[in-house]
């Protein structure tokens, strides 16, 4: 049985970013309102080496990541940031400071999350002190990630 990969039926990608959406809000109990066009636009041109399932795991991540319940290209920078990998430069070749600041949210977020919302502990986990931590975290004013449970900076 042959199943045709997502480059080769594109059109599905809009059915597939409304459905994830609409799943993984309700697992993440978040309002997911709206959907940015540019968001769409820019997943109809993913090249999608993983298939269904990389289109999921980016929903989930920006679903995770969305503060004012809108899914937006621009919050997807850490994402990019993920699929190139260290040392490639795409043909079209890539903005570098998006690319680190990709990373450098990347890890914010990941570190905030298996820290549990200490702040604290996020620094830890990264090697900084939690004044740098709450500085680097500054610099993405409004796009701060919050963790499933919330506790204090200094806990």
């Amino acid at each position: 049985m042959h199943l045709p990969s997502l480059k080769e039926r594109r059109e599905d990608i809009p059915l597939l970013i409304d459905h994830f959406t609409k799943v993984l809000s309700k697992k993440f109990t978040k309002t997911i309102h709206k959907i940015d066009a540019g968001f769409v636009d820019q997943m109809m041109h993913q090249e999608f080496k993983g298939n269904v399932r990389e289109l999921k795991n980016i929903i989930e991540r920006e679903v995770i990541l969305s503060e004012d319940g809108c899914l937006r290209w621009t919050s997807m920078q850490p994402a990019q940031a993920q699929s190139v990998g260290i040392g490639e430069l795409p043909e079209a070749g890539l903005d570098l400071n998006d690319y680190l600041a990709g990373i450098e949210k990347t890890l914010l977020t990941k570190a905030l999350q298996k820290a549990k919302g200490v702040k604290t502990k996020a620094a830890e986990l990264l090697g900084i002190s939690f004044r740098e931590y709450r500085y680097r975290l500054s610099k993405y004013k409004g796009e701060e990630p919050q963790p499933a449970e919330q506790a204090s900076d200094r806990t």
